[in-house]
């Protein structure tokens, strides 16, 4: 706003120059000095002035590079600065510093939550189907803690093809009290190592939520499991758009889910993938975790997809949702981040300095219109120079 108002007196100054001065050249030096003000405001506008920042300085996990080399710190920043752009963080500034990558930006709370999940998050996105013909848990069912402190093992009826559908079991593995989901999802993971599987499979692991009607909002219990074949049928590549929006289906709960559109290549074998798995389940994975596992229907053609939110609370599943738009417009990182710091940094003019400024600006504005309105519609006088020769006096007759 200062910036604005500051620009304006800028033009209006050349307007009562022009005006007053009846003199071109100095308007046009004054409207050449308003040019100059509004490059140097569009390069850090005043009221950035007033904006608190936030520094963020990720660690480059090097030693988990999905493609090691000499500039991945170079390339790692990049993507960083990609991302920042698509979540519209205006002013930021991204840069590589050693193995790890500075992130300044101007702190907003809406979109504090966004950027802290979308920017470390290394963003591959596959998907994959469910292998639920293989049953790798039927041996340790009976098993105290078969995966870990605390787990058990499930069983669900899964969907094989048209008319099919057969027991499967999961393991389960609930988070301790004060326990960071990280942690149980880390304990999980570290227990189905024990699990026996085919080279050609892999687990991934989904969120198990519940709503607690009392307090209105969605509690994390723990984790599960799904057992996936070991290759994608597509991945983060074969995107080449992807809109967070809410989820207005016929059978929305009011969520929100995020949009896809397909390379065209993409899209085909999207097509292909969905007509052979007919009534089977499809695992849309980012990072390991699975955000749905849907049954296919039908063939879906068109080169177009949905990830849902699944479930959690409206502002948790909106984060999520532009967090993943995010991360699927701009690109899986080369490596995964691990956030090392976190600074704010306060506004270098306090708020009501800015206002005062603000203030002042528009007073000098109204100042400004008002002078060039008096100068324009004044009436004409007649001005004698003290230079200009004396008129010729005429002598009184007698």
């Amino acid at each position: 706003m200062l910036s604005l108002l500051l620009t304006a007196v800028l033009v209006l100054g050349a307007l009562v120059a022009a005006l007053h001065l009846r003199s071109a050249w100095r308007a046009l030096a004054v409207l050449a000095l308003a040019g100059a003000g509004l490059v140097l405001l569009g390069r850090r506008t005043l009221d950035g002035l007033a904006i608190p920042r936030l520094h963020l300085v990720y660690e480059i996990v090097a030693e988990h590079a999905l493609e090691p080399g000499p500039d991945l710190p170079a390339r790692a920043a990049a993507a960083v600065q990609a991302r920042v752009d698509r979540l519209g963080l205006k002013g930021a500034e991204v840069k590589a510093v050693g193995d790890t990558v500075d992130l300044v930006a101007p702190f907003d709370d809406e979109t504090y939550a966004t950027m802290r999940a979308a920017i470390p998050a290394v963003g591959l996105v596959e998907f994959v189907e469910v292998d639920d013909d293989a049953d790798p848990f039927e041996a340790v069912e009976r098993d105290s803690d078969p995966v870990g402190r605390g787990s058990r093992i499930q069983l669900e009826n899964v969907p094989l093809g048209p008319g099919k559908t057969a027991p499967r079991r999961y393991a389960y593995l609930p988070r301790f009290e004060d326990e960071p989901m990280r942690g149980a999802l880390s304990r999980l993971q570290k227990g189905v190592k024990t699990i026996g599987i085919r080279e050609d499979q892999r687990f991934a692991f989904e969120k198990v939520l519940e709503f607690d009607p009392d307090l209105g909002r969605w509690d994390e219990l723990g984790w599960r499991t799904f057992l996936l074949k070991r290759r994608a049928l597509l991945t983060g590549r074969d995107i080449q758009n992807a809109v967070a929006q809410p989820d207005t289906s016929q059978m929305s709960l009011g969520g929100w889910l995020v949009a896809l559109e397909f390379t065209s290549e993409g899209g085909r074998l999207f097509e292909e993938a969905t007509a052979r798995l007919i009534k089977r389940r499809f695992a849309i994975v980012v990072d390991g975790i699975v955000q749905s596992a849907p049954v296919i229907q039908t063939r879906i053609g068109g080169g177009r997809g949905v990830i849902t939110m699944g479930a959690g609370s409206l502002d948790e599943q909106a984060t999520n949702a532009k967090s993943l738009e995010a991360v699927l417009r701009s690109g899986a990182l080369p490596a995964p981040l691990l956030l090392a710091r976190e600074d704010r940094i306060e506004a270098p003019l306090a708020a009501s300095v800015m206002a005062g400024l603000t203030g002042a600006a528009g007073l000098l504005l109204l100042a400004v219109v008002a002078l060039a309105c008096w100068m324009t519609f004044r009436p004409a006088r007649a001005v004698t120079s003290p230079l200009a020769p004396a008129a010729p006096r005429t002598a009184a007759r007698p």
